[in-house]
Parts: structure tokens; sequence; C-alpha cells
């Protein structure tokens, strides 16, 4: 996911049905971030990274920065939403 000029992980999550439907994120940063640019939209990655301590709180309505060590493409789930 693009957000101006910075690449965002974000998944649809769903816990019972559409309407519940929400989007987690999390902002991409650090060396391996850059890597994502040449990526197109709605491409599956794994992502191996640090997420400062305290950045993770779900009563935040902020978007959590992750520090990207490793990128790489991965193949999508058989049920992504299972």
């Amino acid at each position: 996911m693009r957000d101006g000029d910075r690449t965002d992980l974000a998944r649809v999550v769903i816990i019972c049905c559409a309407a519940d439907a929400q989007l987690a994120r999390v902002h991409l940063s650090g060396p391996a971030a850059a890597e994502l640019a040449g990526y197109p939209d709605n491409t599956w990655i794994k992502v191996e990274g640090t997420v400062p301590a305290g950045q993770g709180d779900s009563s935040r309505s902020t978007v959590p920065t992750m520090t990207a060590l490793h990128v790489m493409r991965t193949d999508p789930p058989e049920r992504p939403y299972a």
C-alpha cells in the first residue's frame, strides 16, 4: 500500500463478516523498505524487522513504524482471510 512517498504493509482483517472488516497497517522504514518501491500494489511479501516498544498499543490511533531489515516476495496463502 502506498501512502504518498511511503510504503505501508497492510492487510484487511475480518473477524466475523465483511461488515466488520478493518485495515491493519504498519509504516515501513529502514534499509529494506526502499526495495518495496519496485513491487506492484497487492504483492504478497514477508517482512523481517522491528517495531520499537510502545508503538503496538491498540488504544492509540497512530500507525506504528516498522524498521524493515529484510523483505521477500511470497505466494498468497490458499485462504487469505481464513
